[in-house]
């Protein structure tokens, strides 16, 4: 999810009680965060610690640099800015009987709790897709799909979630 989507990718908003009832919890956990000058990092959390990461610095929506880091240095890099704007997802990957003949990439964030989750498939733009049914609506062209605005929009539906509790 959080990579970049190539044109030859679709990315689909996914109903996560749906996804889970097929696919199980099998997957992977990959930490992201976003810094408050646009600056990201990720990891991916495996059975014996964080495995490997990688920092993104951007210019306005641009990657005008990639640092790739141990696991272990991009999560102690997170864990000294208490400040920083955290998402752990688990990602999954369907089989094709499951996906309808296709690969899907799911991904869904579990901290903070939001119940959103995202499906990634690769097709063309033009080309018809049989969808599963957990398969929602398709947002591959929405203008925030890159890895810096799903973090940026997460930050932004999860401070409106909390002033919302807050009231």
């Amino acid at each position: 999810m959080m990579e970049e989507t190539p044109s030859s990718h679709r990315v689909f908003r996914v109903l996560p009680g749906l996804i889970d009832m097929t696919l199980g919890g099998v997957g992977a956990r990959y930490v992201y965060a976003l810094f408050a000058e646009d600056t990201t990092a990720e990891y991916v959390e495996g059975s014996q610690g964080p495995e490997y990461g990688v920092v993104r610095i951007f210019s306005g929506d641009e990657e005008i640099r990639r640092l790739d880091w141990s696991g272990a240095a991009v999560k102690n890099a997170i864990a000294k800015k208490p400040d920083v704007f955290r998402v752990v997802i688990h990602r999954i990957q369907t089989d094709m009987r499951s996906g309808l003949g296709r690969i899907w990439t799911i991904d869904r964030i579990v901290e903070p709790t939001c119940g959103l989750a995202l499906g990634f498939v690769r097709a063309e733009p033009s080309e018809k897709l049989e969808l599963p049914p957990w398969v929602s609506r398709e947002i591959t062209h929405d203008e925030h799909d890159t890895s810096l605005g799903l973090l940026r929009r997460y930050r932004k539906l999860l401070q409106l979630v909390q002033s919302v509790s807050d009231d």
